[in-house]
């Protein structure tokens, strides 16, 4: 579709968004993530199928990587006064769909 080798295609990725192209899917899991930890009727196994990850263990390893709090610690609102859920993830890119 780009007509450019993946070694290409990720250089020119990464210099127009700032990103990786599988770190901006990272972070695009991770703020699906942020939105649906709000949900206290989906378990953390539900959120990581909903968002790509393999296991509940892999989900909260990344979101503590992304945010520096785990996601339990956001699910029960302890963020303290400078975290939110915006700011704590490194780089804020809305994600509208995020293929399986």
């Amino acid at each position: 579709i780009a007509r450019l080798s993946r070694y290409h295609f990720t250089r020119v990725f990464a210099r127009t968004v700032g990103l990786s192209p599988y770190a901006y899917v990272i972070v695009c899991r991770i703020e699906m993530a942020i939105h649906l930890l709000r949900d206290p009727d989906l378990s953390l196994s539900d959120i990581a199928s909903l968002t790509g990850f393999n296991s509940a263990a892999q989900l909260s390893a990344m979101f503590r990587r992304q945010t520096g709090i785990s996601s339990g610690k956001y699910r029960d609102g302890q963020l303290g006064e400078r975290h939110s859920p915006v700011a704590a993830v490194h780089c804020h890119i809305t994600c509208d769909h995020l293929g399986a």
